[in-house]
């Protein structure tokens, strides 16, 4: 092509603008003139996050959910690592490097219900971390050094517990066993498979054997659970994995179903870690709980279990010290604004539309949403000398817009959904004149509105659209007026998953009040504490276009929902949060500016219903891999795709397959380019 290649990138998340980046790093921005198309406000999708501007509100960060990155994440820590050299800062901000913005979290709890006594306890799970920093490289990930790895870590935990069996000949022989295979990794021979798997099978009797059985105490109950477990891994590996090579054999496969087959227990195989893997993933079908709904492949859990317990560097999980939008889409809009990357907000994309050959995207139908009084929208605010997003528009620079904010919340919408009718104009790209190459970073959940004649057009399309499943998430988050161990809570900062339902999932997040400015608020009044909860969301039927009120109903019943939850269950995890037997739980401790009286202070927290169809989060259900397009797939000509819905090395929906299909979209555009 003469002159530069015109990409437009659809969509504002991770995947999308993970792609603009690569696009424009140094030695390919000459090449590329790139525009990213993105509905509402802001950058994100379901990364996105918002400051509240409400007066006493404290610039209060608000997300769609609870956001971490793993400490086995390679693709995400280089892009954090490159935009923050890349990001000019001003003096005062906080994050002078990504170092700053991103801390250890080396804590996970889960949930453990006691069926004998009728309670919940915590089981605190110990992680061993990698040296170093997160996303090095050269990290050993073969299956062959993580089957070591896994009954290495077996061994200690034995070794280490009151059992009065504190070592085991047929564990002794599967990790000596193990420790030639990763000596030789992808060089099998099946003597030495069938050693192995021999081995285990002696270690899976010894499990069941009179040794265990009797009442057993927390820490021996768990450990046979820990053996079950990883045992049961161990052995899948060598039977199912290993001959071939190739982990996405056993995706057709349910996670606990696959446990099972090779010798785990029910108890087990639904055990705490077992369902924090499911939660993880909001794995359960329609959002619905329960084993019966638990639906995850075993690939995938697999993947992410061993990486997580063995291949993490520093910690298991780095929290973001501000908003996911602040820490993360903040400097890669700051840095693509540098970059003359052209970013058009308010744009919501509302068809496909394919060439006379149906080879190739020839147009793609806007609406613009609003028209802005200036050439461009100038989306930040400056929190503490953090840029950061708003959680509403800029008003002032929309035209009309004071009329446009009163008409949503009256029906209780935002311009973030594509089910809004409010538009300025409606605008069509064509290929050749606004556009040469597609980037479609728009999530899996929105495909089926706008690509109608690419799914009759393409059976690999449609197969990808229809055969990836998503699920609804809810969230919400809550400011104390206590901190952490005034209220009950002995263990320190963690996040805790497996837990009760309807909101498995809570993570300990006090460690962004510096980045919230409540200065306003008398100090006895002020926030000590801050906590997430977030889990998938039941669905209660399928959207229609025409049920105006949904997305208001959701929201309403996930307020329920929170309030029933904190009655119920808060007081396992924080005791001192509990007035009585009968009074539940203590409203008081809720920070409210308005000072309201009992439950109504909790009309001052954060929920939120993420119901549209780009919210959904995708899952990775068993034998759903083969459905999923790489990002380089080019079903039509000109189309590249980038999100966690497409095929990465997890298939699952998180940051890292986000980040890295972004950046193997941006990889085959520039293959494809010079090499034709």
């Amino acid at each position: 092509m003469a002159g530069k290649c015109r990409v437009a990138v659809l969509g504002g998340g991770l995947g999308a603008i993970s792609a603009a980046y690569a696009l424009t790093s140094e030695g390919l921005r000459d090449r590329y003139e790139v525009t990213v198309y993105t509905e509402g406000w802001r950058l994100g999708g379901k990364g996105a996050s918002g400051r509240n501007l409400e007066a006493g509100r404290g610039f209060r960060i608000e997300e769609h959910g609870l956001h971490a990155f793993m400490g086995f994440y390679r693709n995400a820590f280089e892009l954090v690592r490159n935009v923050y050299a890349d990001w000019r800062k001003k003096p005062d901000n906080p994050f002078h490097s990504w170092t700053d913005a991103f801390k250890p979290r080396r804590q996970i709890s889960l949930g453990d219900w006691d069926a004998s006594t009728g309670r919940w306890k915590v089981w605190n799970i110990e992680m061993p971390v990698l040296p170093g920093q997160p996303g090095a490289s050269g990290l050993e990930s073969a299956i062959e050094h993580h089957v070591h790895g896994l009954l290495d870590w077996l061994a200690e935990r034995l070794r280490t517990s009151s059992f009065r069996e504190r070592s085991n000949a047929d564990l002794d022989t599967a990790i000596s066993s193990a420790a030639r295979l990763k000596q030789r990794p992808g060089d099998h021979h099946v003597g030495d498979l069938e050693r192995l798997a021999a081995a285990l099978r002696r270690v899976q009797g010894w499990i069941r054997s009179s040794a265990w059985t009797g009442v057993l105490g927390d820490e021996l109950r768990r450990l046979r659970i820990l053996l079950e477990i990883c045992s049961a891994a161990a052995l899948g590996i060598v039977v199912d994995v290993l001959p071939s090579g190739d982990l996405w054999v056993i995706d057709r496969y349910d996670f606990k179903d696959w446990l099972e087959r090779h010798g785990a227990g029910r108890e087990a195989s639904w055990s705490s870690p077992v369902r924090a893997l499911y939660s993880l993933g909001f794995a359960f079908y329609r959002g619905l709980p329960g084993r019966n709904n638990a639906w995850a492949s075993a690939a995938v859990c697999l993947r992410v279990g061993l990486e997580l317990l063995l291949a993490s560097r520093g910690a298991p999980l780095w929290m973001m010290q501000a908003g996911m939008g602040d820490t993360i889409f903040s400097p890669l809009y700051q840095v693509l604004v540098e970059r003359n990357v052209k970013i058009e907000f308010f744009r919501s994309v509302r068809n496909l539309g394919l060439d006379a050959d149906k080879e190739g995207i020839e147009t793609v139908d806007l609406v613009e949403q609003v028209e802005l009084l200036r050439a461009a929208y100038d989306p930040l605010i400056e929190v503490r000398g953090l840029p950061c997003w708003p959680s509403e528009p800029h008003w002032d620079q929309i035209a009309r817009g004071a009329a446009i904010r009163d008409r949503l919340k009256q029906r209780q919408k935002t311009l973030e959904s594509p089910w809004c009718e409010d538009g300025a104009r409606r605008r069509t790209l064509k290929r050749g004149r606004d556009f040469d190459l597609i980037v479609l970073g728009i999530p899996v959940g929105a495909l089926p509105a706008i690509s109608d004649e690419l799914m009759r057009s393409s059976t690999r399309w449609r197969e990808m659209v229809r055969g990836l499943l998503t699920v609804q998430t809810q969230a919400f988050q809550v400011w104390l007026d206590r901190p952490l161990a005034a209220l009950g809570w002995p263990y320190g900062p963690t996040v805790m998953t497996a837990y009760a339902e309807p909101f498995d999932t809570w993570g300990e997040m006090t460690q962004l009040i510096p980045r919230e400015d409540w200065s306003k608020l008398p100090a006895d009044q002020q926030p000590q504490s801050i906590h997430y909860f977030c889990s998938p969301l039941p669905d209660d039927a399928e959207r229609d276009a025409a049920d105006r009120d949904y997305a208001a109903r959701r929201n309403a019943s996930v307020k329920e929902r929170a309030i029933g939850w904190l009655g119920q269950f808060a007081s396992p995890i924080w005791p001192a949060t509990r007035l009585g037997k009968e009074r539940g739980f203590d409203w008081s401790l809720l920070v409210d500016p308005e000072n309201g009286s009992g439950v109504a202070r909790f009309d001052a927290q954060y929920w939120r219903a993420n119901v549209e169809p780009w919210e959904r989060y995708v899952l990775s259900a068993p034998g759903s891999a083969r459905f999923r397009l790489a990002p380089g797939s080019l079903v039509f000509d000109n189309l590249y795709l980038a999100g966690d819905w497409t095929r990465t090395s997890y298939n699952a929906g998180c940051a890292e397959g986000a980040i890295e299909s972004g950046l193997h979209a941006a990889q085959a555009i520039d293959v494809a380019a010079r090499f034709g």
